[in-house]
């Protein structure tokens, strides 16, 4: 079968078939309303986008109270340059960029000045207890889960871009508040080398046995 004409038409086949499977969605025409019905023009389709993240983002989910604790007040250290390089050190490279276009790989081939720059910005901003303006937006994208209706919202994953200088202020703050702040053994999200799956199949044993 394979060694004749037909046979090669259809590996071929069967090849780009697979290789257009594993693409992502560039784009789609049209989507629909939580009714159902099918949203084609362009103003529709971006006010039904609109309506779908802000029903996402929103939205609150019940939770504990918070405790109030009293504050700690002192004296803000400045923002050193080796800090700023630390944080650089962490940031991908041929990432996606907005607001601002401007990526974190030119921060990072900027070297040793470019870290200077960015920590009298940084210290500047700490001390004017004010953030650029453009840093206060982003730029939602949606990207195919790979499964589900195309045309229905629910099937994409919303990927928000944001401005990378912001990133690295955001992990020169980290780096400080890691110092100083415990995080306790049994927290499993969002903590590096740690998995919430762990968790979930440490209590599934526990029931099993219990």
């Amino acid at each position: 079968m394979l060694d004749t004409r037909e046979g090669e038409r259809a590996v071929y086949r069967l090849v780009r078939a697979r290789h257009r499977s594993t693409l992502d969605m560039e784009h789609t025409k049209i989507v629909k309303r939580a009714d159902g019905a099918v949203l084609r023009r362009s103003g529709q389709v971006l006010e039904r986008w609109r309506e779908c993240y802000n029903h996402l983002c929103d939205g609150e989910f019940c939770h504990p109270p918070i405790p109030t604790v009293p504050s700690v007040e002192g004296p803000v250290l400045p923002i050193t340059v080796v800090e700023v390089s630390a944080a650089l050190a962490k940031m991908k490279l041929n990432k996606a960029t907005c607001p601002d276009d401007i990526p974190a790989d030119f921060r990072k081939l900027l070297g040793d000045r470019g870290s200077v720059w960015l920590a009298t910005l940084f210290n500047k901003i700490v001390a004017e207890g004010r953030t650029p303006d453009f840093w206060q937006t982003s730029m939602t994208l949606p990207v195919w889960k790979g499964k589900g209706d195309l045309a229905d919202c629910a099937s994409y994953r919303p990927i928000r871009l944001l401005c990378h200088t912001m990133k690295v202020f955001e992990r020169v703050l980290e780096g400080r508040l890691r110092k100083i702040v415990s995080v306790s053994l049994n927290q499993c999200g969002f903590v590096k080398d740690c998995s919430t799956i762990d968790a979930i199949h440490a209590v599934l044993i526990l029931l099993e046995k219990h």
